[in-house]
């Protein structure tokens, strides 16, 4: 988006500007406090440059660029008091550590004193990243809050399959959290937003994992030019949310038909709308201002890279006409509305990339993609494409004419998605995820070739295999989906039929497991995708088997093609195969660390088994003798048991007589195609000689353990001599 395609008439950016001055706290000046941070000549410069994220709030300090797990040069703060105050606390957030300085907690100082505060940038993870010098005083009862942010390089490693768990604070006693909750958004501090839409709230995790109320929970509606704390509110149905690199958090309040904004003080004010709803197609194109235009039913919303937001509304008409318009909205630039001219896309996702190209999902795009016809698809479109200006292009990211699921290890434009698409997310590494809603999966799209994968989800809607593999558990309607820097992924988890939900994290380590082997026998391979999602090339110092049951498992060499030699790009990835032979019963638990570059130095690939014995059939009892029967006639049944002894599941394949006489003998039985383990089952046996004498034969039943066989014997006597009487020969013998 160019800054000719961002202009608007001197009458919107003065409209915009009265506004913004008169009642928005977020870009509000703030009042004059006790204790400040005096301001070089290069500061206010800074302050002055976008940092490529937007205009910089007058107290940020921009650190230099620096790699993941590394310290940079301090950056001094020096605090002015302009009245008596006692320091009581001095932190950084996570990626910036406070590394000295002649301020200390507990010491009071006078109007006029000055003490200095050295920072640190220490990156976490890779990108853009924020955080916050606070200083707590008792001048005031709110801290001095200074934002601090900078550029991070460095690789981050994610797995497929990786493992899948529950964010605990997301189920307390057992009881999802949120109720029924629309977006998810992570900021570049790594902090977790969560829209919480039955409850009403936006709720907060920082990285340790504690949960509060961020918006919300209030009595008070948020009237137009609303401009207060953000926990006074009562919001009415919020759908999404999104954070930008100063983070200012924009929440869209569908029910009061406004778009709220928070910044870093924790102040909350309208940004767009005026509180009454609006018939959108009567808007022209650059000639809105943000706060007296009312819009209809905001959805999800979205920053771009430079601070511009997007959001999908409703126009409020019945027609379907123009029901998505995405709004350009900047702190001094009004509203533009970007027609799709698509049907029923309002409370479908929106997202933004790094080029400012405009992601969205709808069930029927008609033959706007370059002259073809799709059903399920995500679509992107840049920004000239909405101008009408020379360059507008339109293209196909995923899915095919045919809704459904398939083409995962394929390319994402022949795949099938579902016709519910709800949530859009990137890593580092500019790989597009989505959450295939009506297939009840998570997925990924690899950005360097065209990938589309599974990362979470097996296709049921349930709850099973919490703590296992992700690709194997089930996911419950996910919704809003987030990726925090570090490659793991974050997704709304249904878990109960009234709406409950929690939040579920994908990623941490990777995660492989077989089901339960012979002792002794190797099971078939397994491999695991090894990805780059961060934004540096990644280094492998070595990788191999470090702790647990590590001679049950074993690198294959074969499958293997990550190697130590040779690096792992951005955005690239590679596989390693794991072949599992048990030595001992039972579980085996084994883990496999790959020595690397990134953040934590290592990562590592949890492998878990079962072993077992093999199964063994057995036949009780082995031999079966009948009693005296009658030519052609039928004895009653006798019973063979046969039993699973060993540990594995038991086939059985096939029953048959052998021997010498196995036309006199049959069978029924009660036994299914498997036996479990330790099971048993039943074999009738009966008897019919079709002749006298004393026949024998031999019950076979051939079963994945081998062939087992039982003797059978029994006897038929001879028929008896006719006599005729003395009479009746005489009288036939003339």
């Amino acid at each position: 988006m160019s800054p000719t395609q961002r202009a608007l008439p001197w009458a919107v950016v003065l409209c915009a500007v009265i506004v913004l001055i008169s009642s928005n706290p977020l870009f509000a000046e703030t009042l004059r406090s006790a204790v400040e941070v005096r301001k070089s000549p290069v500061d206010e410069l800074a302050a002055k440059q976008r940092v490529g994220a937007g205009e910089a709030p007058g107290d940020y300090r921009a650190f230099s660029r620096a790699k993941v797990g590394q310290s940079s040069e301090p950056e001094v703060f020096t605090l002015a008091f302009h009245g008596s105050a006692k320091v009581t606390g001095i932190s950084a957030s996570a990626d910036f550590h406070v590394t000295g300085g002649s301020c200390s907690e507990g010491h009071t100082y006078a109007a006029g004193d000055e003490c200095s505060v050295e920072v640190a940038f220490a990156p976490q993870g890779p990108g853009h990243r924020t955080g916050k010098l606070t200083v707590a005083h008792t001048a005031a009862s709110q801290p001095m809050v200074v934002l601090m942010g900078g550029d991070a390089v460095g690789p981050a490693l994610s797995f497929i399959p990786a493992h899948i768990a529950t964010i605990p604070a997301t189920y307390p006693g057992n009881v999802g959290l949120l109720l029924n909750p629309q977006r998810l958004a992570v900021d570049d501090g790594d902090n977790l937003y969560m829209v919480d839409t039955g409850n009403n709230l936006i709720r907060y995790m920082d990285s340790s994992g504690a949960i509060t109320t961020l918006i919300g929970g209030g009595k008070n509606p948020p009237l137009n030019f609303f401009n207060g704390a953000a926990t006074t509110v009562k919001l009415n149905h919020p759908y999404g949310v999104a954070v930008d690199a100063f983070d200012d958090v924009i929440v869209t309040d569908t029910g009061d038909d406004l778009a709220l904004g928070m910044n870093a003080n924790g102040n909350l004010g309208t940004t767009i709308g005026g509180g009454t709803t609006g018939n959108t197609n009567s808007w022209t194109l650059a000639a809105l201002c943000p706060f007296t235009t009312p819009i209809n039913s905001p959805y999800s919303v979205v920053y771009d890279a430079t601070g511009n937001e997007f959001l999908s509304i409703s126009d409020g008409e019945s027609t379907g006409a123009y029901v998505l318009e995405g709004i350009v909205y900047g702190a001094s630039q009004g509203l533009s509305v970007l027609g799709t001219n698509e049907p029923d896309l309002s409370t479908y996702p929106i997202a933004v990339d790094v080029n400012d190209s405009v992601y969205y999902t709808t069930e029927s795009l008609g033959s706007t993609i370059e002259g073809t016809v799709s059903e399920c698809h995500i679509a992107a479109t840049n920004y000239a494409s909405f101008t009408d200006s020379p360059g507008g292009h339109t293209w196909m990211v995923a899915g095919s004419r045919n809704c459904g699921f398939s083409g995962d290890g394929g390319l994402a434009l022949g795949a099938q998605i579902s016709s519910s698409v709800q949530g859009f997310a990137w890593d580092a590494a500019g790989n597009f995820y989505f959450t295939d809603t009506g297939n009840q999966r998570v997925r990924r799209i690899d950005a360097k070739i065209g990938i589309i994968r599974t990362i979470g989800g097996n296709g049921i809607a349930g709850n099973s295999g919490n703590g296992g593999e992700a690709t194997a558990a089930e996911i419950h309607s996910p919704t809003g989906i987030a990726v925090d820097s570090r490659g793991n992924v974050y997704v709304t988890d249904l878990v109960s039929a009234t709406g409950n939900a929690v939040v579920a994290g994908i990623g941490y380590y990777g995660e492989l497991t077989w089901g339960t082997v012979a002792i002794g026998t190797s099971a078939p391979t397994e491999t695991i995708l090894v990805s780059n999602t961060g934004n540096d090339t990644a280094n492998f110092a070595h990788f191999g088997l470090t702790s647990g049951n590590t001679g049950d498992f074993a690198i294959d060499p074969n499958t293997t093609t990550c190697l130590t030699t040779e690096p792992l790009p951005s955005g690239d990835s590679c596989v390693i195969g794991i072949i599992f032979t048990p030595v001992a019963i039972g579980q085996r638990l084994a883990y496999l660390t790959l020595a690397d570059n990134t953040v934590s130095g290592s990562n590592q690939i949890e492998l878990w088994g079962s072993a077992a014995t093999p199964a063994a059939a057995v036949l009780s009892p082995t031999s079966l003798t009948f009693a005296s029967q009658t030519v052609n006639t039928s004895s009653a049944a006798q019973p063979v048991k046969l039993t699973n002894t060993g540990g594995l599941t038991l086939t059985i394949n096939s029953y048959g007589f052998t021997g010498t006489n196995p036309t006199y003998f049959s069978q029924t039985h009660n036994c299914g195609a498997t036996l479990a383990a330790g099971a048993f089952c039943t074999i009738d046996v009966t008897f019919k000689p079709l002749a006298a004498g004393s026949p024998s034969a031999t019950l076979s039943v051939a079963t994945s353990a081998g062939a087992v066989t039982a003797t059978l014997g029994g006897t038929s006597p001879a028929g008896a001599a006719i006599k005729i009487p003395l009479k009746q020969r005489s009288n036939t013998i003339r």
